[in-house]
């Protein structure tokens, strides 16, 4: 014989579980209505960082928002559509340093999704200051390419006479393999009783020696 037993509970329980009930049902009503809160800035943020990497490649790097600068946008028209719009400022790190950037974002009455955005960078990219190239004098020796100017300059003439080298002409410049040119001017007699001819010269010299290791002379006449 099957005996069915009904349980009762007192109306007070009843009440009690029935206003729980209704109270968890209030605080995740609460809860989803405002999670949508913080989820326009997101949604625009991940948007501008889609646009930015379709617009300057996959080379860009650490796109960072500057919430302090997130506003509600102005947008005439996606106000009367129901829209929204934020906009701000951010920064990404691009191949050549750093760029500041300003968005704007157009978001859907829902805010789930972000049908226009519009970036502009602001600025040139920052890049580290490269420090002047400095000659390292400690083992050149001006006088050995000038030796070196004179003997050619006899080697190509063998009369030239009144050799003249204007100190103040001399350029140190970088030359290839971490080596140094030196480049002056000068004037030299072809032979007695000729007029002067003008003449440029340049001697790469070894930088960590001081070593001569060749000239070049050009004559300008």
């Amino acid at each position: 014989m099957i005996m069915k037993i009904a349980l009762y509970l007192p109306a007070c329980v009843a009440l009690v579980l029935a206003g729980a009930s209704l109270a968890a049902h209030a605080a995740s009503t609460e809860a989803n209505a405002a999670a949508p809160a913080q989820a326009p800035a997101k949604v625009c943020e991940t948007a501008v960082t889609v646009a930015i990497h379709k617009a300057r490649g996959n080379g860009i790097k650490q796109v960072q928002f500057m919430a302090s600068k997130q506003a509600p946008g102005k947008a005439a028209a996606a106000a009367q559509s129901g829209e929204t719009s934020l906009q701000g400022e951010g920064r990404y790190q691009g191949a050549g340093g750093p760029v500041d950037f300003s968005y704007h974002c157009t978001l859907d009455p829902q805010g789930k999704d972000a049908p226009g955005v519009i970036f502009k960078e602001v600025g040139e990219p920052s890049r580290a200051v490269e420090k002047p190239w400095q000659a390292d004098m400690t083992n050149l020796s001006p006088e050995a390419c000038e030796a070196a100017v004179a003997s050619a300059v006899t080697d190509k003439y063998s009369r030239a006479t009144n050799l003249v080298l204007s100190s103040k002409s001399r350029q140190l410049k970088p030359a290839p393999n971490g080596q140094t040119y030196m480049h002056g001017q000068g004037s030299a007699q072809k032979a007695d009783g000729m007029r002067p001819s003008a003449f440029t010269y340049r001697c790469e010299l070894n930088t960590a020696s001081g070593k001569f290791m060749g000239v070049q002379i050009d004559w300008l006449d």
